[in-house]
């Protein structure tokens, strides 16, 4: 992914990506060219309804707090709530009961 897909959301400027398959909640800094960039793409996952989460830590993991990139991360069921408007996109991490569990705000892309 990395490899193929980062230069093209770097190229054509994707606002928000959403990943999954680790089944933990992650919002990552925003990023470019693999560095803190405020006019990067925001990562989003990885998601988790119907699976059980998996640890941060664990003897084959790294801690996901320590990575460089991440801004928020924790093993909580949850799934993103995108409210678009003219003004802002705001995404809402929502987890299984129901209570926001990170926020985000962007304002509105512009068109480059």
């Amino acid at each position: 992914g990395r490899q193929h897909w980062r230069p093209l959301f770097d190229q054509y400027h994707l606002t928000a990506a959403f990943e999954n398959h680790d089944h933990v909640f992650k919002r990552s800094k925003l990023l470019r060219n693999d560095q803190v960039d405020e006019a990067g793409t925001l990562y989003l996952g990885d998601g988790c309804f119907g699976k059980p989460t998996r640890f941060l830590r664990g003897p084959r993991r790294e801690d996901r707090t320590k990575r460089w990139y991440i801004a928020h991360s924790a093993s909580v069921p949850h799934f993103w709530l995108v409210d678009l408007s003219a003004e802002k996109v705001v995404f809402k991490g929502v987890d299984e009961h129901g209570a926001v569990v990170d926020e985000y705000e962007l304002p509105r892309p512009e068109t480059p």
